[in-house]
């Protein structure tokens, strides 16, 4: 392990934009090792509120704030249709497809009403139906799947902690600095976009 003196003079050597980019994430940086990169940022005459944004990015949610978090974000919209009928939860999706060389695993988790989770189910039964079995691992793998998905459409709301734990893991700075509740509903679309960019953008006839 680097001691902060030898990391000192790493950060000496590097260009400012590999040091903007420390900055802007900077976690799993050691505790001892922020100082180090807060005084490169300053001797070169960076940006400072890149000091601010490390602040943010690495004060991270206790479990009180983490449960609080759950309950706007079940008052939030729907990140797919845009309402707020029902509770937004996270959920995990998975689906297969296959081509004669191999297959194609996804699993992914996005925030969602329970009516989007059902559309977005069905479409994943769908999928993986007609297009999992196009080669030899998919033959064996397709039943396999689809069952997953049937047990996770019956048992899904368990990933909802994990999907919070893991949405509040990418998006420290941003929940830090949130001041409104359409702030939270933005993260929670962008969330869904980064991880499943194909569901979001589909049309609300293609998951019927």
């Amino acid at each position: 392990m680097l001691t902060p003196e030898e990391i000192k003079a790493n950060y000496a050597k590097m260009a400012d934009y590999e040091i903007e980019n420390l900055a802007k994430k900077p976690k799993g940086l050691r505790k001892e090792i922020i100082p180090v990169l807060n005084d490169e940022i300053i001797r070169r005459g960076l940006d400072l509120e890149l000091i601010s944004w490390i602040a943010d990015e690495t004060n991270e949610f206790s479990e009180t704030e983490i449960e609080k978090l759950k309950d706007k974000i079940e008052r939030c919209k729907c990140p797919k249709c845009e309402t707020n009928k029902e509770k937004i939860i996270g959920f995990e999706f998975q689906q297969m497809t296959s081509f004669i060389l191999g297959s194609y695993h996804e699993n992914y988790y996005l925030f969602a009403c329970t009516d989007c989770r059902k559309k977005i189910r069905r479409k994943n039964l769908l999928v993986t139906f007609l297009g999992g079995w196009w080669s030899v691992g998919g033959i064996f793998g397709t039943p396999v799947k689809l069952l997953s998905i049937l047990i996770n459409s019956i048992f899904g709301k368990r990933k909802n902690d994990f999907v919070v734990r893991d949405f509040v893991s990418k998006n420290t700075a941003f929940l830090r600095r949130m001041k409104t509740p359409e702030e939270l509903d933005s993260l929670l679309k962008s969330y869904n976009h980064e991880n499943s960019k194909e569901y979001l953008d589909m049309p609300e006839d293609s998951l019927m």
